[in-house]
């Protein structure tokens, strides 16, 4: 499941926001009290909060969302893409009653909140246990966070999903994708010491390896080819112009 937009109208302090999510990760940045918790909150309310509420429940989960400018109702929408086609969620709540509507891929419009509601689940995959603890845990809650994952394992599907998305996308397994990433190591770190930073054995190229050799040793061959026979010319320079005034210093002792 992909977020493409959220739409807060109202919702606590904001009385008409659009946030629109790009493909990819998308980071938020803002300094305290400019809505970062408020978009989570939203975006948590649309996902998870029913709105076939009792009035105590209502009122719990009401009261903190209202508009600050006055008005007793709050509403969110958000842009949602699952199995490659496009849904909206639009959720109201107020002390009178409830609204759910899910508009679906082909623009049918579901209204019942309970339909609206297992729908929605089945769209989310995951359970709400990991959406809780895993992906909308707060700052301020990272300790009790992690201590309900480590007792409710709540990543349990997360992991099963991420497996699925990442390793087993097109047939590739994560044992094939293992064995890709072990042979890319090897084709450019083959009898290479990383920690030295010099052929394994420190065999240059009086004995060098002829077998399994990786990009970078051979690359490193190369330029010790190179080196040695800049270095040849060097002292072939040397000598020449050495030589040259030798010529030059008995020829002006012969003439004089």
């Amino acid at each position: 499941m992909i977020i493409q937009r959220l739409h807060l109208h109202p919702f606590a302090g904001t009385a008409n926001h659009d946030q629109e999510f790009q493909p990819g990760l998308n980071v938020i940045l803002g300094p305290n009290e400019a809505g970062k918790t408020t978009l989570r909150n939203a975006l948590w309310q649309v996902l998870f909060v029913s709105t076939k509420l009792n009035k105590r429940d209502t009122e719990k989960l009401l009261h903190p969302y209202l508009p600050l400018g006055g008005g007793d109702t709050v509403r969110v929408s958000v842009d949602l893409e699952a199995g490659g086609e496009s849904w909206q969620v639009r959720k109201q709540w107020s002390l009178s009653g409830g609204v759910s509507e899910l508009t679906l891929p082909d623009g049918g419009v579901i209204s019942d909140v309970e339909t609206v509601d297992t729908t929605l689940a089945g769209l989310l995959t995951l359970n709400e246990g990991t959406w809780r603890y895993a992906l909308f845990a707060s700052q301020g809650r990272t300790e009790s966070a992690l201590e309900n994952i480590v007792d409710g394992s709540p990543l349990d599907d997360l992991n099963e999903v991420l497996r699925r998305a990442g390793f087993e996308t097109d047939g590739v397994s994560i044992e094939s994708l293992g064995g890709a990433i072990e042979d890319r190591w090897k084709g450019a770190f083959g009898r290479w010491d990383r920690e030295r930073n010099r052929p394994e054995n420190n065999r240059g190229l009086e004995n060098p390896w002829s077998k399994s050799v990786g990009s970078i040793l051979q690359a490193w061959y190369e330029w010790e080819k190179a080196r040695q026979a800049f270095d040849r010319a060097e002292a072939y320079y040397h000598d020449l112009d050495t030589i040259t005034q030798e010529l030059n210093k008995a020829a002006t002792t012969r003439e004089s």
